[in-house]
């Protein structure tokens, strides 16, 4: 029997939580596999693009999709294949990792913190780690975004690049 003094201390909590990331990990990983083999929603891209509080033709021009054809298929709630689903997926890691971010925070303000509006402003000012570049300038590529993200993680456990 497990005593309930236990259940409710710090480190089962840690512990738990640890357990439940990694497996809201995998999850995201096989969903990741998934719409990479058949496409996004437009309509996920675009409520990521909201969540960031930046324009369609902003994500357009930093993840170099035709303006376009990424209004249609918005419109038309077609899903975006290939390069465009690429764009949509890094997207949704970036926003997810910014809501963890700050799920994670134990400061008083993370409470009511609208971390994609964070996200949309961080993206457009010049990093140091990044040598000086925006995140929206290397968010069209994949070894741009997995710079970004790993600059993002070190934000999270205060260890600067």
């Amino acid at each position: 029997m497990l005593n309930p003094s236990l259940l409710n201390s710090g480190l089962c909590k840690k512990a738990l939580s640890k357990f439940s990331n990694k497996k809201v990990e995998r999850t995201l990983f096989w969903t990741a596999i998934e719409k990479e083999r058949n496409g996004v929603h437009a309509s996920e891209f675009a409520a990521n693009i909201h969540k960031l509080g930046i324009t369609k033709t902003r994500a357009a021009q930093i993840f170099k999709l035709s303006r376009s054809t990424l209004a249609h298929k918005i419109a038309s709630n077609a899903m975006l294949v290939r390069t465009d689903a690429l764009a949509a997926i890094r997207l949704e890691k970036l926003c997810s990792l910014a809501e963890k971010i700050v799920s994670n925070s134990l400061h008083i303000e993370s409470k009511g913190f609208n971390a994609g509006k964070w996200l949309g402003v961080w993206i457009e000012l010049p990093q140091p780690a990044l040598e000086g570049l925006r995140p929206s300038e290397l968010l069209d590529t994949e070894a741009g975004a997995s710079r970004v993200i790993q600059v993002l993680g070190a934000i999270e456990s205060g260890a600067y690049l």
